[in-house]
């Protein structure tokens, strides 16, 4: 059975790994017109196998502001 492919999402500031279910406390800056949070996508396939093709990934996020 050959290995999945996948989507890896990571911190732009500390390049923590983000997965199902994580959690991650993300501190805005003191400008208050700047509300972004940057993360890292990075596609991987087995064993660095690369075949040409259309591929998806969808990522949602549950966000709270406090």
């Amino acid at each position: 059975m050959p290995a999945a492919s996948g989507l890896q999402l990571q911190s732009m500031a500390d390049q923590q790994p983000l997965g199902p279910g994580d959690q991650y406390l993300y501190t805005f800056g003191d400008d208050a017109d700047i509300h972004t949070f940057n993360m890292v996508a990075r596609m991987f396939s087995p064993y660095g196998q690369v075949r040409s093709g259309m591929v998806g990934f969808t990522a949602t996020f549950d966000v709270a502001y406090k």
